[in-house]
């Protein structure tokens, strides 16, 4: 739960110039191709944890507006051909990713976060599951704060 509008999540979340402000492992991102006012293609890049070589993803992220309170942000692993496999990282995969910010009464928003990843991108995330480190949480919570 965020004490913030949806709004303001949803700027923070979409806007990958900021994205370093609050996720530990972003390196760098840049839209590639604007598809519609509600579909972009987007390459992200990552660190790489525990002496593995950085990841980097080409996604196709959609955006919605359920109503006036609720925003969904989805991604999902695509081929491109202005987005070769970059030399020195991991080409990795998302199956399936997302936000969904909720708008509740007085200003706040519950945000739920949600992915299903590619073997090669299972490192990013099995050591917050496991308990072994935390930068997923950590991000959230710079997310949080900044909001």
């Amino acid at each position: 739960l965020c004490i913030a509008s949806p709004e303001k999540l949803l700027s923070l979340v979409t806007d990958l110039n900021r994205r370093k402000e609050w996720d530990v492992l972003f390196q760098q991102g840049q839209v590639i191709e604007e598809i519609d006012k509600e579909n972009i293609i987007i390459h992200l890049a990552f660190k790489g944890k525990s002496g593995t070589l950085p990841q980097d993803f080409c996604l196709l992220r959609s955006f919605r507006q359920l109503d006036k309170y609720c925003y969904v942000i989805s991604n999902r692993s695509v081929l491109h051909p202005k987005v070769p496999v970059k030399e020195g990282y991991i080409r990795s995969e998302i199956l399936s990713s997302g936000f969904i910010l909720q708008g509740i009464k007085g200003s706040k928003t519950a945000m739920y976060y949600l992915v299903q990843l590619g073997n090669k991108a299972l490192n990013l995330a099995v050591g917050d599951i496991v308990g072994i480190d935390n930068e997923m949480l950590i991000s959230f919570q710079n997310l949080s704060k900044l909001a």
